[in-house]
C-alpha cells in the first residue's frame, strides 16, 4: 500500500458521504440536499455518540436512558496499537497494523477538492452531532455529567484490570480460537466478566 494507491482508490470510489448514507432511514429521498439529510438524521435518532468522545457519549447515553454502569462498560481494543482481527475471513487471523496518517495522506485530506466534496456531508453531520452532544451535556448539567464521567472512568480502570485475561478470537500470536469470551465475532469481548464485575461490587 502506498499513498498514491490509497488516494487513487478514494478518488475513484463511488462511496460519497458514507455515514449519511448508512444512517439515513430514507436513503435517496433527501440525499441530494446534504443539509436536509443531516437535519433528518438528527431528528430521527434519539442519540448519536462521537467516537473521539466515546466516554462522554456513553455517560450521556447512560443518563438519558437511565442505564446501569455495567451497561456501558467495555474493554479497550488491542487493535488500537496493532493486533489481529476476528479471524472470520477464511477462518484465519489477519494482522491489523497500528493506525496512522502519513504526511502525504494528511496533505491529501487537507487539500484535495474531490475528497472534500465527497465527505462534505459527513463532515457536516460530524460537526452537528458534536454540537448536539455539547447541548445535551448542557441540558443534563455539566457538573452532573463530569461527576458521572469520573465514576465511569474509575469503573473502567477496575474493568480493564479485572477482565484483562479474556480470550479473544485470535491470540497475540495470530492463532484462531474457537472458544473465546466475545459475544459475537470480536464484539462485546469480556461481556460476562463485566457483568460479574458489577455483581460483585
Amino acid at each position: 500500500p502506498t499513498d498514491a494507491n490509497f488516494q487513487r482508490y478514494l478518488q475513484e470510489s463511488n462511496q460519497n458521504n458514507l455515514y449519511i448514507f448508512s444512517l439515513h432511514t430514507h436513503a435517496g429521498k433527501h440525499m441530494m440536499n446534504i443539509t436536509r439529510a443531516v437535519e433528518q438524521i438528527l431528528y430521527e435518532y434519539n442519540f448519536i455518540g462521537i467516537t473521539e468522545r466515546m466516554n462522554e457519549s456513553l455517560v450521556v447515553l447512560k443518563l438519558l436512558f437511565r442505564l446501569e454502569m455495567n451497561d456501558i462498560l467495555y474493554l479497550k481494543s488491542t487493535k488500537q496499537s496493532g493486533g489481529f482481527d476476528d479471524g472470520i475471513y477464511n477462518n484465519s487471523c489477519t494482522y491489523i497494523v497500528k493506525s496512522f496518517v502519513s504526511t502525504g495522506m494528511k496533505e491529501f485530506f487537507d487539500t484535495n477538492h474531490v475528497w472534500k466534496e465527497r465527505t462534505r456531508g459527513d463532515i457536516l453531520l460530524y460537526q452537528a452531532a458534536n454540537k448536539s452532544l455539547d447541548m445535551t451535556i448542557d441540558s443534563l448539567g455539566r457538573r452532573v455529567v463530569e461527576k458521572e464521567l469520573q465514576e465511569f472512568e474509575r469503573a473502567m480502570k477496575v474493568a480493564q484490570e479485572t477482565c484483562r485475561n479474556v480470550k479473544l478470537p485470535c491470540t497475540d500470536g495470530g492463532s484462531r480460537q474457537q472458544k473465546h469470551d466475545c459475544l459475537y465475532w470480536d464484539l462485546a469481548c469480556g461481556y460476562e466478566c463485566l457483568e460479574n464485575l458489577h455483581a460483585t461490587e
